[in-house]
């Protein structure tokens, strides 16, 4: 990244820059002290950029894109979504959250949204998105490694002195990668980023099979409640009986957060969902509603049928739409 702007000469102005975290901060600038911190900046950022492109040559970081997808519609998943955000903020153990729910509940817009508004915060750490078939075990720890690297340069560099010190790492067990990848180099920076740095991992029943993420499933359980407590790492998946091994650590280890689609808030949500749906849709002429056409009780009528289910919302949203 370059950042070639200058400033004409000034006495005792308050500029602004920006770090190596890419973050604006506020300095007392002396004629041209400014343009030497951005010239400093520059330099900062062509080191990272150098770090980085050696550790993906290295690590072959996989395409794990949890960005483009839906968040929560305002004010909907309220206390699911402020229950999540005290615990991130809180910086202590446990630093893993278990979100789990039966397929179609939102757990992936959930995760989403919060990995928005840590994004926004400029915390979110790395933001992975499992697809079945498409996502494979054994690319899941290089992949945080390298997204965290892309964060934060000084893990970038307790990263490349790490590997550099270890050899080729491609034959080394997952447990032995985590240790190289994860443990040791985000230990090294802990005293330096002491703010919650955010990793969610969305939907890990999607990545491979129970057998085939035997090891991982060890890894991650044995490991991530090891890493500093401010990397904060949300979870989600559906109730798989492998994945539920987390749920048998101790609770200063792993927050369990299960998402019941009978309760009270997905009901109210879901009825939220399909109004807001379904007056797009009328707005946009797409929709033909007959004069008298009792609308308020159709719409609850739906979410009624929806029972809490997002999934069951959406598709009836677009069998009506046409989008079928």
């Amino acid at each position: 990244m370059s950042f070639n702007q200058s400033c004409p000469p000034s006495t005792g102005n308050f500029g602004n820059y920006y770090d190596i975290a890419g973050k604006q901060t506020n300095t007392t600038v002396q004629g041209d002290v400014n343009v030497q911190e951005i010239n400093v900046f520059n330099q900062h950022s062509n080191i990272h950029d150098a770090l980085l492109s050696g550790l993906r040559k290295k690590l072959n970081p996989s395409e794990f894109d949890g960005g483009n997808r839906p968040e929560c519609l305002e004010n909907t998943r309220r206390e699911t979504l402020q229950s999540i955000y005290q615990w991130v903020d809180a910086n202590g153990y446990p630093n893993v959250l278990l979100l789990t729910g039966a397929a179609g509940t939102g757990k992936s817009t959930i995760a989403t949204t919060v990995a928005g508004e840590y994004q926004r915060r400029g915390q979110l750490g790395c933001h992975m998105f499992f697809l079945q078939g498409r996502s494979h075990p054994g690319d899941v720890l290089q992949t945080i490694a390298y997204s965290l690297a892309v964060y934060n340069q000084s893990i970038a560099e307790s990263l490349t002195e790490k590997l550099r010190n270890s050899g080729d790492i491609g034959p080394s067990s997952l447990k032995t990668k985590f240790e190289i990848l994860l443990r040791d180099p985000l230990s090294a920076v802990a005293t330096k980023t002491s703010s919650p740095i955010l990793i969610v991992l969305d939907a890990l029943d999607e990545c491979g099979a129970p057998d085939t993420r035997r090891s991982l499933m060890s890894v991650l359980r044995d490991g991530l409640p090891g890493l500093p407590s401010n990397f904060r790492f949300v979870i989600t998946s559906r109730p798989e009986k492998d994945i539920l091994t987390f749920t048998s650590l101790p609770s200063l280890k792993v927050q369990t957060l299960n998402l019941d689609h009978r309760m009270g808030e997905n009901r109210h949500d879901v009825f939220t969902y399909i109004k807001h749906e379904l007056e797009v849709l009328r707005s946009l002429g797409s929709l033909d509603v007959p004069q008298g056409w009792p609308w308020d009780e159709s719409i609850q009528s739906l979410a009624n049928i929806a029972d809490g289910l997002f999934i069951w919302a959406s598709t009836a949203i677009n069998l009506i739409s046409g989008n079928n």
